[in-house]
């Protein structure tokens, strides 16, 4: 069985590291969000204001820039029948108007099949009819597999040659069935890809029936949660207006600070956790990086 760096950096948080007297370091760059409470993004911070701790120990964060230029944007629309959130005209009229208008955008839809809207574009009357294409699953196609994972690696594949920022949106029900990659296995991918997944969950906890005459509560959110918050990406469970939720995803993509900071040149994933010195200030981080070999 794969050990990848989201299970292994599970398992190594509560092992001390082992830090060499002598070694050489490199500058490492990683993407910081930083939110109020209410969710607007804070801005003005600098290096002074940002507490890190790389595998356990104390890191000095020389430089922090803040970057609001707009992120290459892969939307992952989950059309499967179980997901009733996305049923319906509105959510063409939703999607794409929460991003700017220089927002590179490329629209994946899946359910018994998998479809793409093309290339990335800026341009919002294409964007729209790729949109419209992408979203043109007959009903048979809704049934079937729900390949959650196995299509954010895919998305993730596609940013891979983007230049500047780069973030999935998955909008999804989470019963994800019939992929041949894991959750760890895109939480690896995305962590090492330095791309957070941003996620609206669109489902709720539901009851198996099992053996006996118990019950089983399935919590599909859980694993999305954990998706969202090993990359740094932001994750809302708002179900009652769809367009509420798009907004607030959006708007938790729209900025980051830069962290630059001096790092051990080792290769492998190196554990990352982030704070800021104000406790109002809410920061998003990936769980670590991975240097090069």
């Amino acid at each position: 069985m794969r050990a990848g760096i989201f299970l292994v950096s599970i398992v190594a948080a509560a092992v001390p590291p082992h830090i060499p007297h002598q070694q050489t370091t490199v500058t490492v760059a990683v993407a910081v969000a930083v939110e109020h409470r209410d969710g607007r993004p804070v801005e003005g911070l600098t290096a002074g204001d940002f507490s890190l701790l790389l595998d356990g120990q104390p890191v000095t964060v020389t430089k922090a820039t803040y970057d609001s230029t707009s992120p290459n944007v892969a939307v992952l629309l989950d059309l499967t029948a179980s997901n009733v959130w996305l049923g319906g005209a509105s959510i063409r009229n939703h999607v794409l108007a929460v991003f700017s208008d220089n927002t590179a955008v490329i629209v994946g839809t899946f359910g018994r099949v998998v479809r793409w809207s093309g290339g990335f574009s800026t341009d919002r009357s294409e964007q729209r009819r790729l949109l419209q294409t992408a979203l043109g699953l007959r009903p048979e196609e809704r049934t079937g597999p729900s390949p959650v994972w196995d299509v954010v690696s895919d998305a993730l594949a596609a940013l891979h040659s983007r230049q500047g920022r780069k973030a999935v949106l998955l909008i999804t029900d989470g019963q994800t069935t019939g992929n041949r990659l894991g959750l760890a296995d895109v939480a690896d991918q995305a962590i090492a890809s330095a791309v957070p997944v941003n996620i609206v969950f669109s489902g709720s906890s539901r009851l198996l029936n099992q053996a006996l005459g118990m019950t089983a509560r399935v919590l599909p959110d859980r694993p999305l949660s954990q998706l969202a918050g090993a990359t740094g990406g932001y994750f809302s469970a708002i179900l009652k207006d769809k367009a509420d939720a798009l907004r607030m995803t959006a708007r938790a993509m729209r900025s980051v600070y830069r962290l630059e900071f001096m790092a051990p040149s080792k290769p492998g994933f190196q554990r990352l956790l982030v704070a800021t010195k104000n406790s109002d200030h809410l920061p998003r981080a990936p769980m670590g990086f991975k240097s090069g070999s």
